[in-house]
């Protein structure tokens, strides 16, 4: 094989898997046109247990030593937990698999002279093999190293070439070299096994083993390989189900520390309401550190993370300016209690009386906390190195003292009186604004379309079909019962007569 003919397959791949997404993982691709694995390595593959239970690793797979090059026999070795058999499709296509490579390693021995046959990658001669059929004649095989465990996915690649243009380019482009009769298409790909396996049933229409719901993880590395594949339509029967349960994960209590996940996850299915809320999740934890870059709550830089173009800037200045208006209030206070600098109507003292002498407890036990938590003398923007999050907790759990006067009774104490801080990082987080620049706001539009995120999927229990037979028109409305009596009976719950909740056919009507 030719450098040449490699470095122009590599080039084409990896110009290809560029997204609008911005700079994502690099995805080397080397496609190879090799002979399949020894007869005895073929036949001896198992096919893995189908499950899609997240709890269960890799143990889930059969795994199968690669041939001993000085025994020239091999080994079946089965991890714990996983079962000696899977559903039945995947066992014929196992099978099948085998019995077809066993049938041409035979043919290939006798043809072909040993020393002009091609050498053995070196880490399958390393590495316990698993293999995952798809599809009874597979002709193309893309790997995955994960640890000692090489695991190979055999594919169509006809459908994989239709699913994806990028995909089509590795295995169809210009400059690509043409399996050989004897040979095989191999990919070597760095993806997450799991995220490759569910795509791979997508577009070989296993549709019923596709999961039902994906784990926050599980998402977020199979959208990472929709953006690079750009095949995020493969996913749009489920996409919307998928990320309606993160549509609360604000209020999930580690949210800080994935929050940048949901953000990828919204951005490639195109949510901009999930987008938004986790955009601002990011700025309001993000925090400075000793080497001046921006990391999460779990002290993560922002900077190594994949995020969509644009987003690292915002999260910056946006945090920038906040912490800057939170701090600039806080400021303004303090000129208030100690040199009488401020705003006409400005009073901390929600008595009224007595203001100096309260206002002189606020102003004692003010400088005493804010001392106390690094704040005093205010300090500027950018020497602020935590998060806005952390600033607003410490300026809402400050306590200050209660000027008690000569007059106790209980209306007229100053147990009310403040100088404010609380509700100014309260205000200023309520006004920071995650501003989207327009082609972010296209993207996340053109994304909802191919995605389905905002497909209405659901069929109307009631519509009318209107047909025409020569000259007679037909009017067929079909209508569901059970929305009918439900109707009826929300209608009475809201105090409605039985008479006047009786449902007519026309409340459902739909023209179709």
């Amino acid at each position: 094989m030719s450098s040449t003919h490699v470095d122009n397959a590599s080039s084409a791949a990896t110009e290809a898997t560029e997204t609008q997404a911005g700079s994502i993982h690099s995805t080397p691709h080397v496609l190879t046109p090799i002979q399949e694995q020894d007869s005895s390595e073929s036949a001896s593959v198992a096919s893995k247990e189908d499950t899609h239970d997240s709890t269960k690793e890799d143990d889930r797979y059969v795994v199968v030593d690669v041939k001993d090059s000085n025994k020239g026999d091999t080994h079946d070795v089965t991890k714990p937990g996983a079962q000696d058999a899977d559903k039945q499709d995947d066992e014929d296509a196992a099978k099948q698999d085998g019995e077809d490579a066993a049938k041409q390693d035979g043919k290939d021995a006798d043809e072909e002279d040993p020393q002009d046959a091609p050498k053995q990658d070196s880490q399958d001669s390393n590495a316990q093999a698993v293999v995952v059929s798809f599809h009874v004649h597979s002709d193309a095989t893309f790997q995955v190293l994960v640890a000692d465990v090489l695991i190979k996915f055999k594919v169509s690649a006809q459908l994989v070439a239709t699913a994806s243009p990028v995909l089509r380019t590795i295995l169809y482009g210009q400059d690509v070299i043409v399996p050989t009769p004897n040979g095989n298409w191999v990919v070597d790909i760095e993806a997450e096994p799991k995220a490759l396996e569910t795509l791979f049933r997508i577009v070989h229409y296993q549709f019923q083993k596709v999961p039902s719901l994906l784990s926050l993880d599980e998402l977020y590395e199979l959208t990472l390989l929709t953006a690079r594949f750009k095949c995020v339509h493969l996913i749009y029967p489920w996409a919307r189900k998928w990320a309606t349960q993160f549509s609360t994960y604000a209020c999930e209590d580690d949210h800080f520390d994935h929050c940048h996940k949901v953000v990828w996850i919204a951005w490639e299915l195109g949510d901009e309401k999930l987008f938004r809320d986790m955009v601002h999740a990011m700025i309001i934890s993000s925090k400075v550190n000793a080497e001046g870059d921006l990391v999460n709550a779990s002290d993560s830089p922002l900077k190594d993370m994949i995020l969509p173009p644009g987003i690292l800037g915002l999260v910056s200045t946006t945090r920038m300016s906040t912490i800057g208006a939170i701090l600039a209030g806080l400021n303004a206070s303090m000129l208030a209690l100690t040199v009488g600098d401020r705003e006409p109507g400005t009073k901390f003292c929600k008595l009224g009386k007595e203001e100096r002498q309260c206002e002189a407890m606020l102003l004692g036990s003010a400088i005493q906390e804010l001392i106390k938590n690094h704040l005093y003398p205010v300090p500027a923007a950018n020497s602020f190195l935590k998060s806005i999050s952390v600033l607003k907790d410490t300026l809402q759990a400050m306590k200050f003292m209660t000027f008690v006067g000569p007059d106790r009774r209980p209306h007229h104490t100053h147990e009310h009186c403040n100088p404010g801080f609380r509700g100014l990082a309260e205000r200023c987080v309520e006004d920071m604004a995650v501003a989207l620049e327009d082609p972010q706001l296209k993207y996340l539009q053109s994304q909802a379309v191919l995605s389905g995120i905002n497909a209405a999927l659901d069929v109307r229990e009631s519509r009318t079909r209107t047909f025409k037979t020569g000259k007679t028109v037909f009017k067929d409305t079909w209508i569901d019962s059970s929305k009918k009596i439900a109707l009826r009976q929300a209608k009475l719950a809201q105090g409605v007569s039985s008479k006047d909740a009786d449902v007519s056919d026309g409340e459902f009507e739909w023209q179709a």
